[in-house]
This record gives structure tokens, sequence and C-alpha cells, in this order.
């Protein structure tokens, strides 16, 4: 992806956390910094989201970096935007062997 679209985005990931005598705790987080081009989400983008979360805010966000969204097994990173953080929803690989890269849907938490 051309680098004049993209700029340094704020990730934080959480490992699987585990259950302890019927007590679930949170797997321990890591930051990194990702280069991705964030845009606004179009209305048919929302119809992607499951119901509860189409009326947060969301952004488009294109990178070359790999990111858990809600459709791992593994808790969805969050990423930090300018006006706060967003979860990760949808990814979806595009893999046309021009300009290889996710397309992700982010939902203000």
């Amino acid at each position: 992806m051309g680098s004049s679209f993209r700029h340094s985005v704020a990730v934080t990931s959480f490992a699987v956390g585990s259950v302890v005598d019927g007590i679930y705790t949170e797997g321990v987080s890591s930051s990194s910094t990702i280069m991705a081009s964030v845009q606004p989400a179009h209305a048919r983008d929302l119809q992607c989201l499951p119901e509860g979360r189409r009326t947060s805010k969301t952004y488009r966000m294109y990178s070359d970096s790999s990111l858990n969204s809600l459709q791992t097994t593994q808790n969805p990173d969050r990423v930090t935007l300018s006006d706060g953080v967003y979860e990760v929803v949808t990814k979806d690989p595009w893999k046309n062997g021009v300009v290889e890269h996710y397309k992700y849907l982010v939902v203000k938490v």
C-alpha cells in the first residue's frame, strides 16, 4: 500500500484469558504500532456488523498487518485512533497478487 495514505496506529492485543474457580481473568495485553489507512465506513459496511454494533461509530481500516477480529477464536485487537479506542470487528483479506492487504471494520468501544 502506498505510504502517503497510511499513518501510524497503536494496536493493543490480548492473550487468551483463563477461568479459575469460575472467575474469568483477562489475558495480558501487549502494544504495537502498525501503518494503516483509516477511512469513514459506508452504510453498506455497517450491514456486515452484528446488529448491536451498527449504531456505534465505525471506520474502515486498510493495512498490511494481520490483526485479530471478532471473527476469530482469539480476543479481538483494539486500535487507538484520534477520537478513541476501537475494537476490530471484521477482517477481510485482499489477496489479489497486486497490493495484498487486509480490510478491517473497527467499532468504537
